[in-house]
């Protein structure tokens, strides 16, 4: 899960648990809707659907450079007034309104399970 907390109870997004660096906020003491890296989970989510989509890495080793945070939040806001985007945009086909194959509930299922075996 993107932003699920670990054992300590801190979250944080893929470029900052990269970078291991102090956090905005405590051990469970980020307000409602953010991570303890100071990220919001719509930009998590956001970090994870462009690496989804081959822009950006969400995991270290796969080739590609994480995309930072202050780019991906005004890349994000950029989108969202302009185009209206919201999560899930970039895995429903436009014309049909259904999910892209691969893209879902089961699809996502499955690809959970296989992560929990890792």
């Amino acid at each position: 899960l993107y932003c699920a907390g670990n054992r300590s109870g801190l979250s944080s997004c893929s470029w900052h648990a990269s970078r291991h660096q102090p956090k905005v906020y405590g051990s469970r003491k980020a307000p409602a809707g953010y991570l303890n890296c100071g990220c919001t989970f719509e930009e998590a989510l956001f970090e994870a659907s462009l690496a989804a989509n081959g822009v950006g890495a969400y995991r270290s080793g796969a080739g590609q450079p994480r995309l930072d945070p202050t780019l991906r939040r005004a890349l994000l806001q950029l989108l969202q007034r302009r185009y209206s985007y919201q999560d899930g945009d970039f895995e429903i086909d436009t014309r049909t309104g259904w999910w892209l194959p691969d893209q879902d509930a089961a699809a996502w299922q499955r690809r959970h399970q296989l992560d929990q075996k890792d």
